[in-house]
């Protein structure tokens, strides 16, 4: 199926999305399925293949691709991503320190990671980006970072936070709508991600 649903609008492309799945249930036969749409991918998958200029990017689940892609192209492909470049620092019991280039910003990580010295490219997912309300410094997570609102784009349930750092980086953030209801452009909070949640990457 080469792009099928590519000329219907959202909903009835939202409608056919489980028509063909139940479809394909049913048959019990393999589809091959090209699209263009990372959502729709996702949505209609049990096995994506990714590819780039060509060449095989990265092949899974759409679990496996969301939450431990293999390189910048894949974690910007498939759903939105913070993406930096990055200098290791130290690596020590299982925890890796970088820095995001030409800021001084650094984070912790401790995902699985390539050796030290390969290392380029850290990705953020936007829902991995939590905002911290009223802890006091006994609660205080690791990587807080203090930011200012700069954009907030309202998709609806969520909103779309885009902060920057004092050292000029700038940060996506996903918080839910009720939630963030009070945000504003030009207002200071801090954000906070787990180290587990930055993905270390060497291309």
């Amino acid at each position: 199926m080469d792009e099928p649903l590519s000329n219907l609008d959202l909903k009835l492309r939202e409608t056919m999305r489980i028509e063909l799945k139940d479809v394909q249930r049913e048959l019990g036969i393999t589809f091959v399925y090209v699209t263009h749409d990372q959502e729709e991918a996702m949505a209609m998958s049990d096995r994506i293949v990714v590819m780039h200029e060509g060449v095989i990017a990265q092949v899974g689940s759409p679990s496996e691709l969301y939450r431990a892609p293999q390189s910048t192209f894949v974690a910007d492909f498939i759903g939105k991503s913070n993406i930096f470049a990055v200098t290791p620092i130290a690596d020590g019991g299982g925890i890796q320190r970088v820095r995001i280039a030409e800021s001084g910003l650094e984070l912790l990580a401790s995902s699985p990671a390539p050796a030290a010295s390969n290392i380029a490219f850290c990705s953020i997912r936007p829902e991995a980006l939590r905002w911290i309300e009223g802890q006091t410094p006994a609660e205080r997570p690791i990587n807080v970072l203090p930011v200012k609102i700069v954009k907030i784009v309202n998709l609806g349930a969520y909103l779309e936070v885009w902060c920057r750092h004092q050292s000029n980086t700038t940060f996506k953030a996903l918080i839910s709508a009720a939630r963030g209801a009070q945000l504003a452009t030009d207002v200071s909070i801090e954000l906070t991600v787990e180290p587990a949640a930055i993905k270390l990457l060497t291309h």
